[in-house]
């Protein structure tokens, strides 16, 4: 699992370091903070050194950054001043640093392969992806004449659908899986298949219903049934997930809390970028109860000196706290509106 990441100008952070923790890693800040940088950067490192087990079939890793990130060149990626930059990149997995070098003027950057990974990185994207699967590998892997792809998604949501298989479990099921998978089941109605064609299903007792017409909310519980139930999310495993509360009635935030929390304590690292309070709080009280190390990491967007990082194991201590302030703003007003000239 991830340790430690240190940067140094890539994209909105100057100078910022991260400490993480085994179970939940969460991130909060407005717009424009970098929480999603965060998510993409960590899984185009795992990603590089998953598919780097060889380094004669190695992907370089300009390519990876490149897929993930989706930028006009390498050195977009460089935090952005006057004149020629440089950046500086280090993660540390199990005790294992690893470490790249970009200038903005940089075409390619090479990664050795350091470490010994068992299971490619998930990352959920804040929008859905599996109501429009038919064809979306075919049509993201056709090449245009010019050398671009037909589809310009970044790659992490071609890399999902090779995840989301919903018929291939990997083994038997650990039991603490069943109980996730049975959870989701409930709050579903049903189980997740996929046709030939490509296009995936809600099975319930009445038949089947195709993904485009199901809630999208219930599509991402059948997104994480499927992950769980074939083994990509298990014991070794980091899950990055992009805003889960995007699409989600509240009264679900309990059950999403106790599904991230359980894969915690079984061995998951989870990585999370949020702008929900319910639902961080949900996260916090989950953790509290099955005693899961928890980290919230404030993103604190400056005006001179890049994104600044503060680590908290409380929400409430999260300083500076948009979402908070928020909720104060709306209370305060709602005051006023009652009281008007008190």
């Amino acid at each position: 699992m991830f340790d430690h990441l240190k940067l140094h100008n890539f994209t909105a952070f100057a100078d910022a370091e991260f400490a993480f923790v085994g179970g939940l890693n969460a991130y909060a800040g407005v717009n424009g903070s970098g929480k999603t940088h965060i998510l993409k950067l960590l899984y185009a490192l795992q990603k590089h050194q998953v598919l780097a087990p060889d380094s004669s079939n190695r992907e370089p890793f300009d390519v990876t950054l490149m897929s993930v990130f989706k930028p006009d060149s390498l050195g977009r990626l460089v935090r952005r001043h006057q004149g020629r930059q440089e950046c500086d990149v280090e993660a540390t997995w199990a005790n294992t640093p690893l470490a790249f070098h970009l200038a903005s003027n940089s075409k390619q950057v090479e990664l050795p392969s350091a470490w010994k990974l068992n299971y490619a990185p998930i990352l959920i994207p804040a929008k859905d992806i599996l109501g429009h699967s038919v064809n979306f590998v075919d049509a993201y892997d056709t090449v245009t004449s010019t050398g671009g792809r037909w589809l310009d998604f970044d790659v992490t949501y071609r890399d999902l659908f090779t995840h989301a298989n919903p018929d291939v479990p990997k083994g038997p099921t650990p039991d603490s899986q069943k109980v996730l998978l049975d959870l989701l089941r409930k709050q579903m109605s049903g189980t997740v298949t996929k046709s030939k064609s490509g296009r995936y299903y809600l099975k319930d007792a009445t038949g089947q219903i195709e993904f485009p017409l199901v809630a999208e909310g219930w599509r991402k519980l059948g997104l994480l049934w499927t992950l769980i139930r074939n083994g990509s999310l298990s014991q070794g495993s980091v899950l990055h997930w992009d805003e889960p509360e995007a699409n989600l009635n509240p009264s679900m935030f309990p059950v999403i809390a106790e599904i991230l929390a359980t894969l915690a304590a079984t061995g998951t690292q989870v990585h999370i970028a949020s702008h929900s309070y319910a639902f961080l709080k949900e996260l916090e009280f989950e953790a509290c109860q099955k005693k899961i190390d928890i980290r919230f990491f404030a993103l604190d967007r400056t005006k001179t000196n890049g994104v600044a990082v503060k680590p908290v194991s409380k929400f409430v201590e999260l300083e500076p706290n948009p979402i908070l302030d928020e909720y104060d703003r709306l209370y305060r007003r709602t005051i006023r509106e009652a009281f008007p000239g008190a």
